[in-house]
């Protein structure tokens, strides 16, 4: 039978990472993998965290299965963080397997009350975007969000993608820190297409992965959750991956605004018949952290103060690209990465050029020319714009 299975595409991301691991040279940058990494080129474990498990392992006293909404702890800790207050009786709340698996839920949610939907997505994006809607076998239009070439935002794109879609499609929105580019939508602009979709009966969903990466932890989530609450339907994922370092844990939650309490209370229903249909009960470690973490004040604190170096990590690295490629032949290259945010932008790289800085000078990041901007260790970006002028 397994015959006559076609041979799957490879991944991109993890071609370049065995690619970066078999290279020989002593002085090589992996631009590629998406988690952020100090000054040495390591992802630590955030200290809250380490704390966190410790205090689970002195007080945990069962490994029974958790609720299918999952750790009811976290959940109340991820709805107070993004709310500020316990959660709205509108709002339907599940733990999910990482930020990805809050938007496959999401999605699968929407096309169990309409089977016909249509899922918009700005390109480019993150490629699970597009891939959970062929494994669900949801259709998939795109529009043009980001011109790499130019280094702007296609606004005018963006709204007239939302003016086609109709009652019941889903409409894909990054939090802050867009991935891949790092140019975000201004919050106006969210807000108006926000308003749009509700007008239109179209449900947004939001993917959340970077809060606090790229603008204060509190301006993020206040905005995010202003957004959300301001439609009759929305959906709302947040990943713990990147702002509490728990990639490994594949840790998530998903919101869904509802147009009032009992709505939310079929949905709610609804997503936790998926998930026993699919994963059938959440993990609980990970989930258990960010409960411990966010039920601490200490850790909570220690936990927003570690968040704040990662930023200013990520922010003095944008500045040091833009300052030291000042008046070189790679300035166009990299002239619009100190507006940009978060940990990644996309540079107007052809695929020839990124096999070229691999081959030239063992530079390694996605065919795309999406950098990891997290992932320069001390000295690495000198050689890289040596690298891009190399080209």
């Amino acid at each position: 039978m397994f015959a006559s299975l076609p041979t799957p595409p490879e991944d991109a991301l993890h071609a370049v990472i065995g690619r970066y691991n078999a290279d020989p040279r002593d002085h090589k940058i992996d631009l590629g993998v998406g988690v952020y990494r100090d000054e040495r080129g390591h992802s630590p474990i955030m200290r809250a965290v380490t704390a966190g498990q410790r205090q689970l392992a002195l007080n945990e006293t069962s490994k029974g299965y958790l609720a299918l909404r999952g750790d009811v702890r976290f959940l109340s800790g991820m709805a107070q963080l993004t709310f500020g207050a316990a959660l709205p009786d509108r709002v339907a709340a599940l733990q999910s397997v990482g930020g990805t698996g809050g938007v496959r839920m999401a999605i699968e949610l929407a096309a169990n009350a309409k089977p016909d939907l249509t899922v918009f997505v700005g390109v480019p994006t993150w490629p699970n975007h597009i891939g959970i809607c062929g494994q669900l076998k949801v259709r998939c239009e795109t529009y043009n969000y980001f011109d790499v070439a130019t280094q702007q935002l296609n606004i005018e794109a963006t709204r007239a993608a939302l003016s086609s879609a109709q009652a019941g499609d889903v409409f894909v929105l990054h939090g802050p820190c867009h991935n891949p580019s790092g140019a975000d939508l201004p919050i106006a602009i969210m807000s108006e297409l926000i308003d749009a979709a509700a007008t239109k009966g179209v449900i947004v969903l939001v993917d959340a992965a970077y809060y606090g990466l790229g603008n204060e932890l509190d301006d993020d989530l206040n905005e995010l959750a202003q957004l959300v609450l301001a439609a009759p339907q929305a959906a709302l994922v947040l990943s713990c991956s990147k702002s509490f370092g728990l990639y490994r844990e594949r840790t998530g939650v998903l919101f869904v605004a509802c147009a009032n309490a009992a709505q939310a209370r079929v949905v709610q229903g609804t997503l936790e018949y998926i998930a026993r249909g699919s994963y059938s009960m959440p993990p609980s470690h990970g989930a258990a952290v960010v409960g411990e973490v966010l039920a601490d004040a200490i850790l909570t604190a220690d936990w927003r103060a570690e968040l704040i170096q990662m930023r200013s990590r990520v922010a003095h690295v944008r500045a040091q690209l833009e300052t030291q490629s000042c008046n070189r032949s790679a300035q166009p290259l990299l002239a619009a990465v100190a507006q940009q945010k978060g940990i990644f932008s996309l540079l107007p790289l052809t695929p020839d050029d990124v096999a070229r800085l691999a081959k030239n000078s063992a530079v390694y990041m996605p065919q795309s020319g999406r950098i990891n901007v997290a992932g320069f260790k001390t000295g690495d970006v000198e050689a890289f714009i040596e690298a891009l002028e190399g080209l």
